[in-house]
Parts: C-alpha cells; sequence; structure tokens
C-alpha cells in the first residue's frame, strides 16, 4: 500500500493504565486524548524547553478527548480546568505524554 504525504495535524491517543482504588484494589482505565501533532523539529524544541513540565507540554497540545467521565460516570466535556484535573492524577500525566511520544509518529505493523 502506497504512502499518502499528508499534513495530519491531529492525533488521537490511547492512553491506558491502572489506578489503585478506594479498597486498594487496581481499576483499569483508558480514553483518548486528543492533541496537536507535532513535525520532528516542532517537538524537539518543545523537549528542549527544561522549564516546562510534561504537564505543561499537554496542556499545550490537548485540545480534546473522548472516554473520560464524571463521578455519576457520564461523559466530562473537555475544559482546561478538566484537564489539569485529570493530569494533577500522580502519573496520568507521565502515561499520556509516553502515549504521545509513542502514537504521534509512524510505527512497523506486523
Amino acid at each position: 500500500m502506497a504512502f499518502k504525504l499528508v499534513e495530519r495535524n491531529s492525533v488521537a491517543v490511547q492512553v491506558k493504565g491502572e489506578i489503585t482504588g478506594d479498597k486498594g484494589a487496581g481499576e483499569p482505565f483508558n480514553f483518548t486524548l486528543h492533541c496537536k501533532r507535532m513535525g520532528v523539529e516542532a517537538l524537539q524544541e518543545q523537549l528542549k524547553d527544561e522549564s516546562r513540565s510534561v504537564r505543561d507540554f499537554l496542556v499545550g497540545i490537548a485540545h480534546g478527548w473522548a472516554g473520560v467521565n464524571d463521578a455519576d460516570g457520564a461523559a466530562l466535556p473537555f475544559a482546561p480546568d478538566a484537564l489539569g484535573a485529570l493530569l494533577d492524577i500522580p502519573g496520568i500525566a507521565g502515561l499520556a505524554f509516553s502515549a504521545y511520544l509513542e502514537q504521534q509518529g509512524a510505527r512497523a505493523k506486523n
């Protein structure tokens, strides 16, 4: 199959993990974070800035999500404050950042 050289400005990043619940048991989760796709040079520039945290990086590129619900199980609309609350959960920003780096570029297919 031929490669189509087209500009892809957005990437849907699948973030999966597990968080310890109130009873000490692991609770699996997954959600999709819609992010701005960056080229190699732009990404390198962003990563060179040591004054920016992973959280700051994600706040700068995320523009939507799917699969994030409120305490009642209803879909939570994407908003800067809600994104901040999500990224303040220990480990979430790191998982999302790793997933972004892995999924925004090309990769081998089996």
